[in-house]
Formats: C-alpha cells, sequence, structure tokens
C-alpha cells in the first residue's frame, strides 16, 4: 500500500515537468523590429513592424503602415523572416488583415506584403538605416532585388 503515494507522486511529479517545459514556447533564433518614415512626395510614410522566428521554423510579427500624405492605413501579419548573410538584412513577408482609408495603395485585406530592411548599426558613425518600402502583391521570403530607401526618424533592428 505504501507503493501506491510513491507512484503518484512520480506521476505527478512527471505531469508538472511536462506541463512547466514541454509546452513553452521556444525562445526566437532571430528577429528583426523597426519603426521609421520614408519621405514621399512632401509627405511622410511612417512604418513600424516586429518578426520573431523560432527555432521550430515559424514566425510570428505583425507589421503597419500610414500615409500623412494620403488617407492610407494599412496592417498585416508577418509570416516569414529571412535574414541575409550579411546579418544585417532582412526579407519579410505576410498579409494584410486591416485597411483602412481610400488612398494609394487600392489593396485589400487577404492580399500579401513583402519588405526588406537593413540594420546599419547603431552610434554617430553608423549609416543611416534601410527600408525597401512595402511591396503589396508580392509574397515569400525571397530577395527581389528591390532598391532600399534611407529612414528618417527611427531605428531598424535585425538579430541573426
Amino acid at each position: 500500500m505504501k507503493k501506491q503515494p510513491v507512484y503518484f507522486a512520480g506521476i505527478f511529479l512527471l505531469l508538472s515537468l511536462v506541463t512547466t517545459t514541454g509546452f513553452q514556447s521556444l525562445p526566437p533564433v532571430s528577429s528583426a523590429n523597426g519603426e521609421g518614415e520614408l519621405s514621399f512626395n512632401g509627405g511622410f510614410q511612417h512604418f513600424a513592424f516586429h518578426a520573431l522566428k523560432y527555432g521550430d521554423g515559424t514566425v510570428k510579427g505583425s507589421w503597419e503602415s500610414k500615409s500623412t500624405g494620403a488617407d492610407d492605413r494599412t496592417h498585416g501579419i508577418i509570416t516569414c523572416l529571412t535574414i541575409l548573410a550579411d546579418g544585417k538584412t532582412a526579407i519579410m513577408s505576410g498579409i494584410i488583415t486591416q485597411k483602412d482609408g481610400t488612398g494609394f495603395p487600392q489593396f485589400t485585406v487577404g492580399d500579401p506584403v513583402w519588405f526588406k530592411v537593413q540594420d546599419n548599426s547603431e552610434g554617430a558613425r553608423a549609416s543611416v538605416d534601410m527600408f525597401s518600402d512595402y511591396y503589396m502583391g508580392l509574397s515569400g521570403c525571397v530577395d527581389y532585388g528591390i532598391t532600399m530607401l534611407p529612414i528618417e526618424n527611427g531605428n531598424i533592428q535585425v538579430k541573426p
């Protein structure tokens, strides 16, 4: 009869270990985040994004774009993150989940989006961080060779 409490204690210990360690998310392997502005036709487009890539390959994140020169705000999820071999450039893609306003571009919820960023370090001697802008209609973590522009009033961080 004394073996039963030990047996139940062992099962309880095993279940507690599984629930406290077996179901926790793995820490992210790589990440990219940032915010800033690009100048367009006398106005600004503000952008913000964050993405985490986990050891099992899953990616979680979101992005947002708001143009002060047009009646447009777009928001979405990030489903793909790839950091290039230079360790400072990241490519991300995802899906539009919210669209407000009537301004350009004329895309809808569910459309794919793609963008590329570059973290050029910190400090007074560092080069300006770069952003490609959001390209609606492109998808996947493929480098389309699109030119990036220097950002204003912001910071981008890429961590391989």
